[in-house]
C-alpha cells in the first residue's frame, strides 16, 4: 500500500504527509470525450486553472467538480471564481 493509495476518501500528501480530500475532476473535450480525474484539492486548483483557460478558448465544457460523496464542490475552488 503506497501513501497515494492509503484510502479513496483521503490521500496523503508525499511533502507534507498530512491527509487531504479526494475530488473528482471532469471535463468535457469538443470532439464529445469526457475525462475525470480523481485529486486532492491542490491538485484541483492547478489542473482547474488549465481548464478554465481551455473553457475560455472553447476547448473544455461541462467542467464539474464533485466530492466523494458525489456533491457538486466545483466553485468552492478559486480557480473556477470568476
Amino acid at each position: 500500500m503506497t501513501n497515494h493509495t492509503l484510502s479513496r476518501h483521503r490521500w496523503r500528501d508525499p511533502r507534507t504527509g498530512r491527509f487531504e480530500r479526494i475530488y473528482f475532476l471532469s471535463h468535457e473535450d469538443p470532439d464529445g470525450t469526457v475525462h475525470t480525474r480523481r485529486m486532492p484539492g491542490r491538485g484541483v486548483e492547478i489542473f482547474g486553472r488549465t481548464l478554465a483557460a481551455k473553457a475560455a478558448r472553447g476547448e473544455a465544457y461541462n467542467i464539474a467538480v464533485t466530492d466523494t460523496a458525489g456533491g457538486d464542490v466545483t466553485f468552492d475552488f478559486t480557480c473556477f471564481q470568476s
